[in-house]
């Protein structure tokens, strides 16, 4: 009889050492195989791999090195539709040139499969033991060279940072950044760092949501979001919620009311409209002005993306309120023209689209099901705007759109849009992506 469990192996060559641990057989099959299907990176010979991986830990590197790298890694200049070549020609050599950068990248990777399994809260113990030992690692790499604020060791630290990230571990991610601050500081700033400055953006990413999401723990109390934030209100809705609600744009109003969000996302809405207004406040006044207000708006649009990040990742959040947290946090992506936590809002959307069922379904509905495929357009659409063609986050809006009863025109889908959070810029991005991806598939 077969068994549950698979053996993989993993070897390190300069250590003599051998990691053993279970992978299950068969997990989240069906994801891993919409995955490879979207693969554009040529395989790379695993001998050149700085250890030796079986089983679970193959699937994960070539995860990292064949999707999740070339749908997320590219610089800020790189504004097309297609991957970054030459930045992945020099950085994933960089990874795996060196078993510290390699086992921090596979803790990663491991934790993301581990993400996908909807059944499991948390990472694997394999995926810990990973990020154990690439602790470990770096610790000995540091003691034995004399260059430690190389490329591969600030590399190294920002997968400690993710892994941090992604577990909610928010102090050692702190502990991690304000080393990568250091270490940038140490190479004479972010002009002399690496692949044209992008290690640098990457990491004032980083940090710059970091410093967003100790603002919002404050404001939180110093909590996560708890059980009440995740209430869903009942009707009638009580007189403080509705006066809320009808300060959102009608889109949002109409979904409140039909789809009952729990009232932390009815609280990002209305901070994000609220911001909007501002925004539209500062430009009424004249450029000076606006220019006057620019930082503080940044800094307010940094930290509602870093909420919609925050709430992502609790595990009990329903599914629809998912799918629009998702849209708000590309939006706020799209919004940010200081372009600082662009790269890690797209990455942690990425990871989360990975994470939803292939076919969902939204239950307690109780309201007509056009409410319902107005929102889907709108959140499909910012999918749209905010991915590249090849990026996960791209699949899932186009499988938003297709999977509707109706099919709407172009201009049907943008007046559904404007009802919610939109601008022409975003539709020209749509329109730009869509005939690029058209003339590819001719």
């Amino acid at each position: 009889m077969e068994s549950r469990h698979e053996v993989g192996m993993v070897l390190f060559k300069d250590e003599a050492k051998t990691v053993w641990y279970e992978s299950e057989r068969g997990r989240d099959a069906d994801q891993q195989g919409a995955q490879h299907g979207l693969l554009t990176l040529t395989h790379l010979e695993l001998d050149i791999f700085p250890i030796r991986v079986e089983g679970i830990a193959k699937a994960a590197c070539r995860y990292y090195t064949d999707i999740y790298a070339p749908t997320t890694f590219r610089r800020l200049q790189i504004q097309g539709v297609a991957e970054d070549g030459p930045l992945l020609r020099h950085y994933i050599p960089l990874i795996l040139s060196h078993h510290v950068s390699f086992v921090a990248m596979l803790a990663n990777s491991t934790l993301q499969f581990d993400l996908m399994d909807r059944e499991r809260d948390g990472p694997s113990p394999q995926a810990k033991a990973l990020y154990d030992t690439s602790i470990r690692l770096l610790r000995q790499y540091l003691q034995s060279t004399a260059d430690k604020v190389s490329d591969l060791v600030i590399c190294t630290m920002m997968f400690l940072a993710t892994f941090d990230k992604l577990t909610s571990n928010h102090d050692s991610a702190w502990i991690h950044l304000q080393a990568i601050r250091e270490a940038i500081d140490r190479r004479g700033g972010p002009k002399q760092m690496a692949f044209d400055g992008w290690l640098a953006t990457v990491t004032d990413s980083f940090i710059s949501h970091a410093e967003c999401q100790r603002a919002v723990s404050r404001q939180l109390g110093g909590k996560a979001y708890t059980a009440k934030h995740l209430r869903r209100p009942v009707h009638p809705f009580p007189p403080a919620l509705c006066a809320k609600i009808s300060r959102l744009p009608q889109g949002f109003e109409d979904f409140s009311i039909s789809e009952r969000p729990v009232a932390a996302v009815i609280d990002i809405i209305l901070v994000i409209t609220a911001w909007l207004d501002s925004v539209r406040a500062a430009v009424s006044r004249g450029e000076e002005s606006y220019l006057l207000a620019s930082r503080g708006l940044v800094e307010a649009n940094l930290t509602n993306a870093t909420r919609c990040m925050e709430l992502l990742q609790h595990p009990h959040l329903p599914l629809h309120d998912q799918f629009v947290l998702m849209a708000l946090q590309a939006y706020c992506s799209l919004m940010d023209w200081s372009e600082r936590g662009r790269f890690l809002n797209m990455a942690y959307l990425q990871v989360h689209a990975g994470l939803l069922p292939s076919s969902p379904c939204f239950l307690d509905t109780s309201y007509p099901r056009r409410y319902q495929a107005e929102w889907l357009t709108w959140v499909g659409m910012t999918m749209l705007a905010s991915s590249h063609t090849n990026d996960l986050t791209w699949s899932l809006g186009t499988r938003i759109l297709g999977k509707q009863e109706v099919k709407r025109s172009w201009m049907e889908r943008i007046r559904i849009c404007e009802r919610f959070f939109w601008n022409e810029r975003l539709s020209y991005q749509v329109l730009r992506k869509m005939h690029f991806k058209s003339r590819k598939g001719a």
